[in-house]
């Protein structure tokens, strides 16, 4: 019986090796290198404030700060521009 590829990519299942997506995942923790500078800073420069009051994690921050971050930093910039889901 013969591999239909057609057919194969209209099923939503595969066939993955036992533990393949723990090898995978424990092969992205190995790779991962930390956080870079810029996001290091920004967690560094707002845990106090952060510790002192959780809530204002989720208060917006100037847009002008983010803009000119590394890609990195750019995301947690982004995400701390997001609106509270409870307000």
């Amino acid at each position: 019986m013969g591999f239909d590829n057609g057919l194969s990519k209209r099923v939503s299942f595969n066939i993955k090796e036992k533990g393949g997506n723990e090898k995978a995942r424990l092969a992205n923790i190995r790779e991962y290198q930390g956080p870079d500078e810029e996001t290091v800073d920004i967690l560094r420069r707002n845990h106090y404030w952060w510790l002192q009051n959780p809530s204002t994690f989720w208060l917006r921050p100037e847009p002008e700060s983010v803009a000119s971050m590394h890609p990195q930093a750019q995301i947690v910039g982004f995400f701390l521009q997001a609106k509270r889901d409870d307000v």
